[in-house]
Protein backbone atom coordinates (compact mmCIF):
# COMPACT_ATOMS: atom_id res chain seq x y z
CA UNK A 1 0.00 0.00 0.00
CA UNK A 2 1.21 3.56 -0.67
CA UNK A 3 2.18 5.63 2.36
CA UNK A 4 1.21 8.91 0.69
CA UNK A 5 -2.40 9.63 1.67
CA UNK A 6 -2.78 11.77 -1.49
CA UNK A 7 -1.75 8.94 -3.80
CA UNK A 8 -4.22 7.85 -6.48
CA UNK A 9 -5.40 4.35 -5.57
CA UNK A 10 -7.60 2.45 -8.02
CA UNK A 11 -9.62 -0.72 -7.46
CA UNK A 12 -10.55 -2.33 -10.79
CA UNK A 13 -13.23 -5.02 -10.75
CA UNK A 14 -14.30 -7.46 -13.41
CA UNK A 15 -18.06 -8.14 -13.25
CA UNK A 16 -19.18 -11.55 -14.58
CA UNK A 17 -17.90 -14.34 -12.35
CA UNK A 18 -16.09 -11.88 -10.08
CA UNK A 19 -18.79 -9.68 -8.58
CA UNK A 20 -21.49 -12.06 -9.82
CA UNK A 21 -21.70 -15.82 -9.64
CA UNK A 22 -21.99 -16.17 -13.41
CA UNK A 23 -22.44 -14.44 -16.77
CA UNK A 24 -24.93 -11.57 -16.91
CA UNK A 25 -25.51 -11.10 -20.66
CA UNK A 26 -27.40 -14.36 -21.28
CA UNK A 27 -29.73 -13.68 -18.31
CA UNK A 28 -30.35 -10.23 -19.80
CA UNK A 29 -31.34 -11.79 -23.12
CA UNK A 30 -33.68 -14.15 -21.25
CA UNK A 31 -35.10 -11.13 -19.39
CA UNK A 32 -36.06 -9.24 -22.55
CA UNK A 33 -37.10 -12.18 -24.75
CA UNK A 34 -40.18 -14.26 -25.16
CA UNK A 35 -39.14 -17.59 -23.67
CA UNK A 36 -40.00 -19.70 -26.72
CA UNK A 37 -37.93 -17.40 -28.94
CA UNK A 38 -35.04 -17.46 -26.48
CA UNK A 39 -34.99 -21.26 -26.51
CA UNK A 40 -35.22 -21.43 -30.30
CA UNK A 41 -32.51 -18.85 -30.96
CA UNK A 42 -30.23 -20.36 -28.32
CA UNK A 43 -30.54 -23.77 -29.94
CA UNK A 44 -29.52 -22.25 -33.29
CA UNK A 45 -26.50 -20.65 -31.65
CA UNK A 46 -25.24 -23.80 -29.92
CA UNK A 47 -22.79 -24.72 -32.74
CA UNK A 48 -21.13 -21.29 -32.48
CA UNK A 49 -20.97 -21.56 -28.70
CA UNK A 50 -19.37 -24.99 -28.97
CA UNK A 51 -16.89 -23.71 -31.57
CA UNK A 52 -15.92 -20.91 -29.17
CA UNK A 53 -15.44 -23.34 -26.28
CA UNK A 54 -13.16 -25.40 -28.53
CA UNK A 55 -11.15 -22.31 -29.51
CA UNK A 56 -12.22 -22.36 -33.15
CA UNK A 57 -13.84 -18.92 -33.21
CA UNK A 58 -13.20 -15.75 -31.20
CA UNK A 59 -15.22 -14.42 -28.32
CA UNK A 60 -16.07 -11.38 -30.48
CA UNK A 61 -17.56 -13.59 -33.22
CA UNK A 62 -19.56 -15.52 -30.63
CA UNK A 63 -20.82 -12.40 -28.87
CA UNK A 64 -21.83 -10.72 -32.13
CA UNK A 65 -23.78 -13.84 -33.11
CA UNK A 66 -25.86 -13.48 -29.94
CA UNK A 67 -26.23 -9.72 -30.44
CA UNK A 68 -27.44 -10.26 -34.00
CA UNK A 69 -29.90 -12.99 -33.03
CA UNK A 70 -31.48 -11.16 -30.10
CA UNK A 71 -30.83 -7.43 -30.42
CA UNK A 72 -30.27 -6.47 -34.06
CA UNK A 73 -32.82 -3.93 -35.25
CA UNK A 74 -33.98 -2.96 -31.76
CA UNK A 75 -33.77 0.67 -30.68
CA UNK A 76 -30.86 1.32 -28.35
CA UNK A 77 -32.98 3.55 -26.12
CA UNK A 78 -35.43 0.71 -25.51
CA UNK A 79 -32.58 -1.63 -24.58
CA UNK A 80 -31.21 0.95 -22.15
CA UNK A 81 -34.61 1.16 -20.44
CA UNK A 82 -34.72 -2.64 -20.15
CA UNK A 83 -31.10 -2.61 -18.94
CA UNK A 84 -31.91 -0.28 -16.06
CA UNK A 85 -34.76 -2.51 -14.94
CA UNK A 86 -32.59 -5.62 -15.27
CA UNK A 87 -29.83 -3.98 -13.21
CA UNK A 88 -32.18 -3.24 -10.34
CA UNK A 89 -34.44 -6.28 -10.32
CA UNK A 90 -32.40 -9.22 -11.60
CA UNK A 91 -28.68 -8.59 -11.08
CA UNK A 92 -29.03 -8.38 -7.27
CA UNK A 93 -30.06 -12.05 -7.27
CA UNK A 94 -26.63 -13.25 -8.37
CA UNK A 95 -24.24 -10.87 -6.64
CA UNK A 96 -21.47 -12.24 -4.44
CA UNK A 97 -22.04 -10.58 -1.10
CA UNK A 98 -18.41 -10.97 -0.09
CA UNK A 99 -17.45 -8.84 -3.09
CA UNK A 100 -19.90 -6.14 -2.04
CA UNK A 101 -18.11 -6.07 1.31
CA UNK A 102 -14.82 -5.62 -0.53
CA UNK A 103 -16.23 -2.81 -2.69
CA UNK A 104 -17.55 -1.08 0.44
CA UNK A 105 -14.07 -1.29 1.99
CA UNK A 106 -12.46 0.38 -1.02
CA UNK A 107 -15.07 3.14 -0.99
CA UNK A 108 -14.46 3.73 2.72
CA UNK A 109 -10.73 4.10 2.00
CA UNK A 110 -11.48 6.73 -0.65
CA UNK A 111 -10.20 4.56 -3.50
CA UNK A 112 -11.39 5.04 -7.08
CA UNK A 113 -13.58 2.08 -7.99
CA UNK A 114 -13.74 1.11 -11.65
CA UNK A 115 -15.86 -1.62 -13.20
CA UNK A 116 -14.11 -3.17 -16.23
CA UNK A 117 -16.19 -5.76 -18.03
CA UNK A 118 -16.80 -7.46 -21.36
CA UNK A 119 -20.51 -7.14 -20.61
CA UNK A 120 -22.50 -4.09 -21.67
CA UNK A 121 -22.92 -0.58 -20.40
CA UNK A 122 -26.69 -0.51 -20.91
CA UNK A 123 -27.17 -2.41 -17.65
CA UNK A 124 -23.74 -2.13 -16.00
CA UNK A 125 -23.91 1.68 -15.88
CA UNK A 126 -27.03 1.63 -13.71
CA UNK A 127 -25.75 -1.10 -11.41
CA UNK A 128 -22.36 0.59 -11.03
CA UNK A 129 -23.88 3.99 -10.27
CA UNK A 130 -26.24 2.49 -7.70
CA UNK A 131 -23.29 0.81 -5.99
CA UNK A 132 -20.89 3.73 -5.85
CA UNK A 133 -18.50 3.03 -8.71
CA UNK A 134 -16.65 5.97 -10.20
CA UNK A 135 -16.45 4.64 -13.75
CA UNK A 136 -17.63 1.83 -16.02
CA UNK A 137 -15.40 0.60 -18.85
CA UNK A 138 -17.20 -2.03 -20.88
CA UNK A 139 -18.19 -3.38 -24.26
CA UNK A 140 -20.66 -1.29 -26.25
CA UNK A 141 -23.08 -1.91 -29.08
CA UNK A 142 -22.85 -0.27 -32.48
CA UNK A 143 -25.99 1.61 -33.55
CA UNK A 144 -26.99 2.97 -36.95
CA UNK A 145 -27.92 6.64 -37.61
CA UNK A 146 -31.53 5.84 -36.61
CA UNK A 147 -30.45 4.57 -33.20
CA UNK A 148 -31.00 0.90 -34.02
CA UNK A 149 -28.59 -1.86 -33.02
CA UNK A 150 -26.60 -3.21 -35.98
CA UNK A 151 -25.58 -6.54 -34.47
CA UNK A 152 -21.94 -5.49 -34.14
CA UNK A 153 -19.78 -4.28 -31.28
CA UNK A 154 -18.72 -0.67 -31.21
CA UNK A 155 -14.94 -1.02 -31.16
CA UNK A 156 -13.30 -3.96 -29.43
CA UNK A 157 -14.69 -6.41 -26.93
CA UNK A 158 -13.58 -5.28 -23.46
CA UNK A 159 -11.55 -8.42 -22.84
CA UNK A 160 -7.90 -9.21 -22.21
CA UNK A 161 -5.52 -6.46 -23.35
CA UNK A 162 -8.49 -4.24 -24.21
CA UNK A 163 -9.24 -3.92 -20.49
CA UNK A 164 -5.76 -2.48 -19.91
CA UNK A 165 -6.09 -0.17 -22.90
CA UNK A 166 -9.44 1.19 -21.74
CA UNK A 167 -8.16 1.76 -18.21
CA UNK A 168 -5.05 3.57 -19.49
CA UNK A 169 -7.15 5.70 -21.84
CA UNK A 170 -9.52 6.68 -19.05
CA UNK A 171 -6.71 7.49 -16.61
CA UNK A 172 -4.88 9.62 -19.16
CA UNK A 173 -2.00 11.46 -17.51
CA UNK A 174 -3.09 10.61 -13.97
CA UNK A 175 -0.51 8.48 -12.20
CA UNK A 176 -1.73 5.47 -10.23
CA UNK A 177 0.32 4.82 -7.12
CA UNK A 178 -1.41 1.55 -6.27
CA UNK A 179 -3.72 -0.67 -8.30
CA UNK A 180 -5.98 -3.42 -6.97
CA UNK A 181 -7.45 -5.80 -9.55
CA UNK A 182 -10.18 -8.40 -9.08
CA UNK A 183 -10.81 -10.99 -11.79
CA UNK A 184 -11.81 -14.57 -12.44
CA UNK A 185 -10.88 -15.61 -15.98
CA UNK A 186 -8.26 -15.47 -18.72
CA UNK A 187 -9.90 -12.27 -19.92
CA UNK A 188 -8.55 -10.57 -16.80
CA UNK A 189 -4.97 -11.83 -16.94
CA UNK A 190 -3.43 -8.78 -18.63
CA UNK A 191 -5.08 -6.45 -16.14
CA UNK A 192 -4.09 -8.65 -13.21
CA UNK A 193 -0.48 -8.58 -14.44
CA UNK A 194 -0.45 -4.80 -14.02
CA UNK A 195 -1.78 -4.84 -10.44
CA UNK A 196 0.11 -4.12 -7.27
CA UNK A 197 -2.38 -6.30 -5.43
CA UNK A 198 -4.41 -8.90 -7.29
CA UNK A 199 -7.31 -11.20 -6.48
CA UNK A 200 -8.28 -14.13 -8.70
CA UNK A 201 -11.54 -15.94 -7.96
CA UNK A 202 -11.59 -14.39 -4.53
CA UNK A 203 -8.07 -15.38 -3.55
CA UNK A 204 -5.17 -12.98 -3.16
CA UNK A 205 -2.26 -13.80 -5.47
CA UNK A 206 1.33 -13.29 -4.44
Amino acid sequence: MPEDTNALVVAAFDFDGTITYHDSFIPFLWFISKKTRFITESAHLLPKLLAFKLGRISNITTKEAFITAFLKGKRMEEIRISGKKFARTVIPRFIRHEMMTRIAWHKKQGHICVLISASFDFYLATWAKDNGFDMVLSSQLEVDPCGKITGKLLGCNCYGAEKVRKLNEWLGDRAVEYLYVYGDSRGDLELLARANEKYFRGKKLT
